[in-house]
């Protein structure tokens, strides 16, 4: 039931495309589960690799990036992204910086 989902998962990520193709198209009408996605999804980040494998894969979706005001309604609500839908570029640069101290 998707009014279920909406209040389980958030309005903000409910209203989410790349949620209603995760939970409604994917799990709904392909059969796609936790389980079995690894084994069944393929992220791609570039579109033409991605165009240029549409008659070797049986469905391909494409998704605009979220606008960072969807980004920030989901964090707003203390709620996560789904999985891959920050999938996009540029991305922050992210990790440890390590700086040498002197004089201690």
């Amino acid at each position: 039931n998707w009014e279920e989902t909406q209040t389980h998962l958030g309005k903000s990520v409910a209203a989410l495309g790349v949620t209603w193709s995760d939970r409604g198209f994917l799990k709904e009408f392909c059969g796609v589960t936790d389980s079995n996605r690894g084994n069944l999804i393929r992220y791609e980040k570039d579109f033409d690799l991605t165009w240029s494998l549409r008659n070797e894969v049986d469905l391909v979706i494409f998704h605009a990036p979220p606008a960072v005001s969807d980004v920030t309604a989901v964090a707003d609500e203390n709620k996560y992204m789904p999985q891959k839908s920050t999938f996009f570029i540029p991305k922050l640069a992210g990790g440890l910086i390590f700086r040498k101290l002197t004089g201690f």
